[in-house]
């Protein structure tokens, strides 16, 4: 007898997105969108709580054992200097991208009554100088920072952690066969909790539908349309030219490669989360794994392309509320 095939990860999360719509509408329509809040709810909560807390402890030995795998500090500070200054690049370009973006469907959102939202009142706290962002990178606690969840400091002493194994020469290897140990672990750990998300999925896009009514799906539709209309622009553009110009790779097969951890990307909507998936599409198109190893954990928290275009999409959704007086 033949085997029946599984169904992939990603499809089973496309299926709970797809059933909690479904099931959130059912709620909605009986009028039970509080007993989704009171038990349907929490189950989503347990499962963002889960990825949440393995962030730190994801970032922390993947940066770390990158920069061992480099085997030179010459070498990590080479790689390390394009990464940033490529990322940064990308970033600056998705900004542009979600500006226009913004402008193109200015007046599309349909503006919130000001009667269902109440009394709004925000004070815009005084943004940090440059100078303090830039000491705010470098942290005075070594555990202050995963406490917070505050990932450039984590970032960065997961850099420091690297360097000082590789300095220490024999004596160092010791602690590096550890940090490689444990990031083993972590991955392991965050592929169960992984296998939760179709569950995970279900449960929060229930209660979200649930309370917030059919309507929501309108509204959220719009500005996913005008946010995905920037991804794929931002994908074809910028990344079709990066991977032709700087690895001479043909475009179709770079997308052809990732789409495993594209597809899952999407679905669980977390870089931090989708990094074993990448690193297996990245062996499996010939990448040095040192060099992985070290460029996808930092393009995980750092590289925010997506969230760039999505923020300005949202800015714009959110400037639509006239109760709402930004400040300028």
């Amino acid at each position: 007898m033949k085997e029946k095939k599984k169904l992939s990860l990603p499809i089973k999360i496309f299926i709970g997105m797809a059933l909690g719509i479904i099931a959130g509408l059912i709620f909605a329509f009986a009028g039970w969108g509080d007993f989704t809040k009171e038990w349907i709810k929490p189950i989503g909560t347990i499962y963002v709580n889960l990825l949440k807390f393995l962030v730190v402890p994801v970032v922390l030995f993947s940066i770390a054992d990158g920069v061992i795998s480099l085997q030179d500090l010459k070498r990590v500070g080479s790689v390390g200097l394009k990464t940033f200054i490529y990322y940064m690049c990308t970033t600056a370009l998705a900004v542009v991208i979600g500006l226009v973006l913004v402008n193109i469907f200015k007046g599309a959102f349909t503006p919130l009554p000001s009667a269902e939202l109440g009394e709004l009142a925000y004070e815009a706290k005084e943004a940090p100088s440059v100078m303090q962002v830039i000491v705010n990178i470098f942290p005075d606690n070594f555990f202050k920072p995963m406490v917070n969840t505050d990932m450039l400091p984590v970032i960065v002493i997961a850099i420091f952690l690297g360097a000082g194994v590789l300095a220490a020469g024999e004596k160092g290897a010791k602690v590096g066969e550890f940090i490689n140990c444990c990031e083993e672990v972590i991955m392991k750990i965050m592929m169960m909790i992984i296998e939760f998300t179709p569950y995970g999925v279900f449960c929060l896009m229930t209660w979200v539908v649930s309370t917030q009514g059919p309507k929501i799906l309108g509204d959220l539709g719009l500005v996913l349309l005008a946010a995905y209309i920037g991804y794929i622009i931002h994908t074809v553009l910028v990344y079709s030219l990066s991977v032709k110009v700087f690895a001479g790779m043909s475009p179709l097969k770079f997308f052809k490669g990732i789409l495993p951890a594209a597809v899952f990307a999407f679905t669980s909507t977390s870089s931090v989360a989708s990094l074993p998936v990448s690193k297996e599409c990245c062996d499996e198109m010939g990448v040095e794994k040192d060099i992985s190893s070290f460029v996808l954990p930092l393009g995980a928290t750092i590289n925010m392309d997506g969230t760039a275009i999505y923020q300005a999409v949202c800015g714009n959704r959110i400037a639509s509320v006239p109760a709402l007086h930004l400040p300028c």
